[in-house]
């Protein structure tokens, strides 16, 4: 019928485009008729390209299977540490989390390629990762030994700054 190759994706693109449309408010404040109408015009406009829903088709795929692992991160992750201490265990979910998120679009971007012989998103495929693998671990390990060398036992450590920043104050 449609609803899934049509409907859902014009109306994610539709909801993106009129959301950053009214936080830049480009056209300047309480015009959301105009954002409304250039929202639905961007969007109908990319469900021409048939490419567009097939990639919503396998990504949201790949986002259904990273959403399941990472409840489970956090139901394992809540067994283990209880209620101590769960700013830490906040900031470790969210690192977590962006992994799983690099993961599944990798895998989307792949399956994208193996279906449709399209080139895209160069940087996520399993390729590129293969490739830059090895620098981009040794880069991590040198940037948790320079937080953790700089971290100093006064005030919160670069680390938690960091963590505030991303996950917040609670």
């Amino acid at each position: 019928m449609g609803v899934f190759d049509i409907i859902l994706p014009l109306i994610m693109i539709f909801t993106i485009v009129y959301a950053v449309l009214e936080r830049t408010k480009i056209f300047g404040p309480d015009k959301k008729s105009i954002n409304a109408v250039i929202a639905i015009a961007v969007s109908f406009m990319a469900m021409q390209n048939l490419y567009i829903t097939s990639f919503f088709k396998i990504l949201f795929a790949q986002v259904a299977l990273g959403l399941a692992i990472l409840v489970a991160l956090v139901i394992i992750t809540g067994l283990l540490m209880g209620s101590k201490n769960t700013h830490s265990w906040k900031f470790i979910i969210t690192i977590l989390g962006f992994m799983v998120f690099v993961w599944m679009f990798s895998r989307a971007a792949d399956e994208y390629q193996m279906y449709y012989g399209v080139y895209a998103f160069g940087i996520f495929t399993s390729d590129w990762w293969a490739a830059n693998a090895s620098w981009l671990i040794l880069l991590a390990i040198v940037a948790i030994v320079v937080i953790a060398v700089t971290s100093s036992s006064k005030g919160d450590a670069p680390l938690e700054k960091i963590a505030r920043t991303f996950i917040g104050e609670d």
